[in-house]
C-alpha cells in the first residue's frame, strides 16, 4: 500500500465553537487520556484469525473489534487550543489532514492503529492522533466516502475491512 494524506474537514466529528465568544462544551473523553492507547487482545485476536481462519476466530475478532479504541493519525496545520485532559479545541474553518492509505487499485482507505509504535512503524509525519471507538471509525469510513479502513497498515497485525462489510456490521455494535 502507498502512503497518502487526505486534507479534510471534519466538522460533524467535533463539537467545534462557531466563534471566540463561544466556550468549549465539556466532553468527557472514552477513554483516559494519560494512558497510552494500546489492544494487545485485538493485536492477538487479529494474529489468531489470520492463523486459523474460522468461525470462532471471527467471532473472537468481531468482539476485540466492538471493544477496541482505536488511533486516528491526523496532521494538523495550526497548534490547537488544549483543554482539560488532554482534548483540544478546533475552530471552525481550522484544516485537518487525516492519514489515509491506497491500495495498489488506488482504492481509498483510512488508516486505524492499534497502538502508538505500529502508527510509528507507518508514518512520522502525523502531529496528533484522534482516539476513536471502532463503530466510531466506521460510520467516519462510511460517510466520508473510503472504501474501507486498514488497521495497521504497515504491521503483522494488519486488519482490511471494506466498506460493504462494515454496513453489514455497524448496527450490531
Amino acid at each position: 500500500m502507498t502512503k497518502r494524506t487526505f486534507l479534510s474537514t471534519l466538522l460533524g466529528l467535533f463539537a467545534l465553537a462557531s466563534n471566540a465568544d463561544q466556550s468549549p462544551k465539556a466532553v468527557a473523553p472514552p477513554v483516559d487520556l494519560n494512558v497510552p492507547i494500546t489492544n494487545p487482545r485485538l493485536v492477538a485476536a487479529i494474529f489468531k484469525h489470520q492463523r486459523l481462519h474460522t468461525n470462532d476466530t471471527a467471532t473472537e475478532l468481531y468482539s476485540e473489534l466492538k471493544n477496541s479504541f482505536l488511533l486516528v493519525p491526523v496532521i494538523l496545520d495550526k497548534p490547537t487550543a488544549n483543554t482539560t485532559n488532554g482534548q483540544k479545541l478546533f475552530k471552525k474553518g481550522e484544516k485537518i489532514a487525516v492519514i489515509e492509505v491506497r491500495d495498489n487499485s488506488e482504492t481509498r482507505l483510512l488508516a486505524l492503529f492499534t497502538d502508538h509504535d505500529e502508527l510509528h512503524r507507518f508514518t512520522d509525519k502525523a502531529n496528533s492522533t484522534f482516539i476513536m471507538p471502532t463503530k466510531d471509525a466506521m460510520s467516519f469510513v462510511l460517510d466520508k466516502g473510503y472504501s474501507g479502513f486498514v488497521v495497521n497498515p504497515s504491521g503483522e497485525a494488519t486488519l482490511r475491512l471494506d466498506a460493504p462489510f462494515i454496513r453489514t456490521v455497524i448496527g450490531g455494535m
